[in-house]
């Protein structure tokens, strides 16, 4: 609880200091994820409304484009190796295609505890690669804080 408290704590510093919209969009996602990551026994649903916030701020900062892909992906593989109905048939996608190591293994046989390890360590370096990212947010007394209906993306005339 102390670092959902710490997470909090840093999202209303740095709300504070925010340049426009597409600060604010990061940083309600990252209370999102805080919020899936930190305390125990989260659902994994809980995680679904840091994407619509992500895809609010990937309009202004492309490096959420990368936290949605890397995101959707591990909430996809947690619920699907806990529904064995969606399994089934990526099981037969699996056999048809080899992995990348040249073994034809169903994918349900990495569902469990293997699988439920690995997605947690990818969901807790996305955390961490997000606070870093957050701790070094510029704030508007820093830079020229752009409208908020501005993207801050650089688009190059031809």
């Amino acid at each position: 609880m102390l670092f959902f408290g710490c997470a909090y704590g840093l999202v209303a510093w740095k709300t504070l200091v925010v340049r426009g919209a597409g600060d604010l969009a990061l940083l309600g996602a990252f209370v999102g994820m805080a919020f899936f990551m930190l305390p125990t026994e989260i659902h994994e649903n809980y995680l679904f409304p840091t994407f619509g916030l992500l895809a609010l701020a990937a309009v202004h900062d492309r490096r959420a484009w990368l936290l949605t892909g890397i995101l959707t992906g591990t909430w996809f593989l947690n619920l699907v190796s806990f529904d064995q109905t969606l399994m089934r048939p990526l099981d037969q996608l699996s056999q048809a295609w080899p992995l990348a190591v040249g073994l034809r293994l169903p994918l349900s046989s990495w569902a469990g505890r293997p699988l439920q390890l690995a997605l947690s360590v990818v969901n807790l370096a996305v955390l961490a690669v997000w606070t870093y990212w957050v701790l070094r947010m510029p704030s508007a007394r820093n830079q020229e804080a752009a409208p908020a209906n501005v993207s801050r993306t650089y688009i190059t005339a031809k």
